[in-house]
């Protein structure tokens, strides 16, 4: 399953995916987010993915986040991107796999979190 908000007053683009995500709803996700983005432009905005509750990621699955994320670093307003993870385990291997397999477009301005409050703060910091 999956959600995404944006939410302008923070400029957060929020997506959240919990239990068995399919490769199939993540393909319906990334046509929402290409949405998101057409809606928002070039609005300045940091991405959260919020990974709590996400039951496995199966190849396929970790590739379309990867791809999530590139896309999301592609936009003119990208300013940065904060993951956070349920488990230390999904943390250190899935997400590992699915995200910083590619090199980081993002310029420092990542965070891989399983602390609430960490990738919070990252996501209101100042840019």
């Amino acid at each position: 399953m999956w959600r995404i908000e944006f939410d302008p007053g923070d400029a957060v683009l929020s997506i959240r995916l919990t239990e068995s995500t399919t490769s199939e709803e993540l393909r319906e996700l990334s046509d929402a987010q290409q949405r998101a983005f057409d809606a928002t432009r070039e609005t300045p905005f940091r991405l959260f993915l919020d990974l709590r509750g996400l039951l496995s990621l199966d190849p396929e699955c970790g590739r379309l986040v990867r791809e999530l994320r590139r896309s999301a670093s592609m936009q003119p307003g990208f300013r940065g991107c904060a993951v956070l993870a349920e488990q230390p385990t999904l943390h250190e291997r899935e997400f590992a796999r699915a995200t910083n397999a590619l090199n980081s477009p993002t310029d420092g301005h990542e965070l891989v979190t399983v602390n609430e409050a960490e990738a919070l703060q990252f996501l209101r910091a100042p840019w």
